[in-house]
């Protein structure tokens, strides 16, 4: 089973594509901080890992609309691993998670002042709340 689920901030404002055929894209990045313990100190050292997360169709339509920098989001979907040949013909490999559902985990008071749901938005849902 490949299921990714991310919780954590938005990093940038979602890119906006869209093709000829009507198809939109949106690209964005989550910050994710994780907690380590130094051996030698014995203190917690915080480091943040950016994940890349793309959507397609209605759901990068609501993140256009929704999602902005700074906002705490969960992403579930499926981690994406291509390969390409950068300019000097090295093979590289790019990360990325294609997202299936989003949903916000701002507080409560700010989904209030935007108007926003928590709800679990997935791809091909017919009924949003807003």
């Amino acid at each position: 089973m490949n299921k990714h689920i991310i919780a954590g901030n938005v990093g940038n404002d979602p890119e906006i594509k869209r093709l000829e055929s009507g198809m939109t894209i949106a690209k964005l990045s989550i910050a994710v901080n994780e907690f380590k313990k130094n051996k030698e100190t014995g203190e917690s050292e915080k480091s943040t890992l950016w994940l890349n997360v793309v959507a397609f169709g209605r759901l990068a339509e609501l993140c256009e609309s929704y999602v902005t920098k700074g906002k705490k989001i969960l992403v579930v979907g499926k981690l994406s691993i291509r390969e390409y040949i950068d300019k000097d013909g090295l093979k590289k490999y790019f990360t990325e998670t294609i997202a299936d559902e989003i949903e916000f985990l701002s507080s409560r008071n700010e989904e209030q002042e935007n108007g926003l749901s928590s709800k679990v938005f997935e791809e091909g849902e017919d009924d949003l709340p807003f």
